[in-house]
């Protein structure tokens, strides 16, 4: 056994409605979302298959199995590979070619993930095949939506404030964000450096970073434009609180990097950088034959999803509205 990171991506699902005004983007109806994955996945094999074709490969995705262990999670896998190309497999000893693939076969690949039906947090493993994206799951409802048309069809028969239409989307799927810098730092469980970055050609150095750099230049240290200052935390408590008073504190030009604990592992985020997709790793084990614990993989997303509130743009009065609905 052994244990290697594996990565897993944050995404939100919404459910839009229309109520009198418009469009309510931000309304998560779990009844819709579970019924379809579990009526999908009992469905024959040709029924949960999409291939898609590009200028450059042919990619295809399935849904596998899925079920639901409690009440609040459900969990399940997409099968994904390419193909179209032929390969030849070879004994690593003797170098004989063992078999060719024909154009219809490729890698199988299984992407697993988990759905907090409390929240819509959809969080879903990287697709080493690169065939799941942002837009598969609307893809997958826009195009056997017909299995759940009985549960739309209840919906809007038995309340008055929502209606799902046949030219609604189905399904909304979004990136869920990094938090802003500043945030993301009070999440720390503990800060070990922080890393403040000089531009010495900016025009406006503070004068003990000037006279470093002099030092530096004097002793034949030349062609550097950046002097970067590192504190260090030895205290054997947190010591973020005051960490993040200093860092409120620097001037906005400067750039900050921060090193610490998070969430139980080693990180470190920089204030410059595109905070982008919320992405997660996670050590997980994997067997002798390679063969990752799925389980384990499955537990660290719903930990991710107790622990972290990555969710917090629900509209409160509908979706107070769908619970008492359920």
């Amino acid at each position: 056994m052994s244990q290697r990171k594996v990565k897993f991506y944050a995404y939100s699902l919404k459910t839009p409605m229309l109520d009198g005004d418009g469009f309510e983007d931000f309304i998560f109806y779990k009844k819709m979302i579970s019924e379809f994955f579990l009526r999908l996945a009992s469905r024959p094999k040709k029924e949960k298959v999409i291939n898609i074709e590009t200028t450059s490969k042919k990619e295809h995705i399935e849904l596998g199995e899925v079920w639901q262990e409690e009440e609040r999670f459900l969990n399940g896998y997409f099968i994904t590979y390419t193909y179209g190309d032929v390969d030849e497999y070879a004994d690593k000893d003797s170098g004989e070619i063992e078999f060719v693939t024909t154009p219809n076969q490729g890698k199988l690949n299984k992407v697993y993930f988990n759905i907090d039906l409390n929240t819509g947090l959809f969080l879903v493993q990287k697709d080493n095949e690169k065939v799941f994206k942002k837009d598969t799951v609307p893809s997958y409802f826009a195009e056997k939506r017909q299995i759940i048309d009985d549960v739309v069809d209840n919906f809007n028969a038995g309340q008055s404030k929502y209606t799902i239409t046949a030219q609604t989307r189905t399904i909304l799927m979004t990136d869920v964000l990094f938090p802003d810098f500043l945030e993301e730092i009070k999440n720390f469980e503990r800060i070990n450096m922080i890393y403040v970055y000089h531009d010495l050609n900016s025009g406006n150095v503070d004068n003990r970073i000037v006279k470093l750099e002099k030092s530096a230049n004097d002793r034949g240290l030349n062609d550097f434009n950046e002097l970067t200052l590192m504190y260090k935390n030895t205290n054997s408590g947190k010591g973020v609180s005051g960490a993040i008073e200093y860092i409120t504190s620097i001037d906005d030009e400067l750039d900050i990097g921060v090193e610490g604990k998070l969430w139980g592992e080693l990180k470190t985020i920089k204030k410059s950088l595109d905070r982008g997709k919320r992405a997660f790793r996670r050590d997980i084990e994997f067997n002798n034959s390679g063969i990752m614990s799925f389980s384990q993989l499955l537990e660290s997303m719903e930990e991710v999803s107790r622990k972290e509130g990555l969710i917090d743009d629900l509209n409160e009065v509908g979706q107070n509205y769908l619970e008492k609905y359920n």
